[in-house]
């Protein structure tokens, strides 16, 4: 229960729900705070500054490539700085899967919760809107 954000934890609690961990929900559960949280502009978050992308809609307008390396670090950075439950986090561009109007990042990282240790891999997919999915990765 301690790897769930703490307004779900109050929500829990308050229902009366006393859950047991699980691999499975915690790996779900940082795939979907992650997928908002790189959903969210950068400016537009008033916990912090700091928290969400830049505007990512016209990153395919231009008649260049996108900047991957600075998307990269921005990734990279919003992971580290604002999931703590992912650690030592890693991200590797996936030339293969992206495509017109696509990128795709391989994100690999290991979790620590009180019983256990896992690893996690997932698909960061952006798409031609600036739309951020995040997918297991098998």
């Amino acid at each position: 229960m301690a790897n769930e954000r703490l307004l779900k934890r109050l929500g829990m609690w308050q229902q009366g729900k006393k859950p047991s961990p699980d691999a499975f929900d915690l790996i779900d559960s940082i795939i979907l705070d992650l997928t908002k949280l790189l959903n969210s502009q950068r400016g537009n978050v008033l916990i912090d500054e700091n928290m969400g992308l830049s505007d990512l809609r016209s990153l395919f307008n231009g008649h260049g490539s996108p900047d991957l390396e600075s998307l990269e670090q921005q990734l990279l950075f919003q992971i580290t700085e604002f999931e703590p439950r992912v650690i030592g986090p890693s991200l590797i561009y996936n030339e293969e899967n992206s495509g017109f109007g696509e990128l795709v990042w391989r994100l690999n990282g290991n979790t620590l919760s009180e019983s256990f240790s896992q690893d996690i891999a997932a698909n960061i997919k952006i798409d031609i809107n600036g739309k951020v999915r995040i997918s297991a990765a098998l």
